[in-house]
């Protein structure tokens, strides 16, 4: 901060001084020219030892290059390590835009501890994750277990209903076992890092295609139509099943046509991907409701649509991990089309 007497000081700047926020003014070549008091604090510094320090030098080694490169961007929103006086790194949030007297303004805000809380709900998620995928796996497996030994009946001795009641068991007991399936997919594509490469859609379309008629297809007159679309840059294995769980939705809910139309192309207007079936409409009148991209949030009844509702939701939360989203509009007895975006790595 400059000194109250300078004659450097402006409308503005005074303005800033009295933000309660993180804010500063640098030049062009990220030099601090301005911060203000909040700006100071969050370094653990006064205000005057940081004018004429450079802001991407203030930042973790690993990160400096990237604050440089946004600086000189002028604009755009990022998140890097800070150094503080107390020799710890503070992790900021912080965006950066053009000044109207030249240079760029920078606000910040300190996301260290909601990090670390994030980090310490996410290796408790891991905890549960593993305790789903192997220890709640124990009893299930007792039970499918001592249910086919029961109905091994060596003597011929078992009832039919006994049976009967031995099978909706074990039926359960394979339900629950998907279910827990489909909360550790979840779960993991929640905490899983992305590895994001060039990404051919149309070929990836036309594999997922290839894997779902032959078996799913019921030998019904389904015509699949691949667009003209563009590749990006996401993580292959995960695009790879939100695709097919869109492709596979879109196979499923044309089930009662004899015939059906799916298409997969780019929507120009909307600057996102879409899959569009001629289908029941997947029992909405208009947009995509919020609980059908919850996890089991089911818009159908099983006895009439076969699966657990996590489809849907598995490819929401995989559109959002790569900064996109997903959304629909469906009419009843004419099709849905639903659309993803991926975001952009930054």
């Amino acid at each position: 901060m400059t000194d109250p007497s300078s004659s450097a000081r402006t409308p503005t700047t005074d303005l800033l001084e009295r933000c309660p926020g993180m804010l500063a003014h640098a030049n062009v070549q990220g030099t601090l020219v301005f911060v203000n008091p909040g700006f100071a604090a969050g370094l653990g510094r006064e205000p005057s030892g940081l004018v004429g320090a450079s802001l991407s030098e203030l930042a973790h080694p690993d990160d400096e290059a990237a604050v440089a490169a946004g600086l000189a961007r002028a604009g755009g929103a990022y998140e890097h390590r800070f150094g503080h006086a107390d020799g710890a790194w503070r992790r900021w949030q912080w965006a950066v835009a053009p000044a109207a007297g030249g240079g760029v303004l920078v606000s910040a805000h300190d996301v260290t501890a909601l990090v670390a809380a994030a980090e310490t709900a996410g290796r408790d998620l891991d905890v549960l994750t593993a305790a789903v995928a192997h220890d709640l796996r124990a009893p299930l497996r007792a039970i499918d277990g001592f249910s086919q030994i029961l109905l091994a009946d060596p003597d011929g001795a078992l009832p039919d209903d006994t049976r009967r009641f031995l099978g909706l068991v074990r039926e359960a007991g394979t339900e629950v076992a998907d279910l827990l399936d489909d909360l550790v997919a979840v779960a993991r594509v929640a905490r899983a890092p992305l590895h994001r490469r060039e990404v051919d859609l149309a070929r990836l379309a036309r594999e997922l295609i290839e894997a779902v008629q032959r078996p799913s297809q019921g030998g019904r007159d389904v015509t699949w139509v691949v667009g003209d679309v563009p590749s990006c840059a996401a993580d292959g294995p995960l695009l790879r099943r939100l695709l097919g769980a869109l492709l596979d939705n879109a196979l499923t809910f044309t089930a009662p046509h004899p015939t059906a139309r799916i298409e997969f192309f780019w929507d120009a207007d909307r600057g996102a991907y879409a899959v569009r079936d001629d289908g029941i409409g997947i029992g909405i009148d208009g947009d995509l409701p919020e609980r059908a991209l919850a996890l089991f949030g089911r818009l159908q009844e099983r006895a009439t649509f076969p699966g657990r509702g996590a489809g849907l939701a598995l490819a929401a939360r995989i559109a959002e991990r790569h900064g996109g989203r997903l959304w629909g509009h469906g009419t009843p007895g004419q099709g849905t089309t639903v659309w993803f975006s991926v975001g952009r790595e930054r």
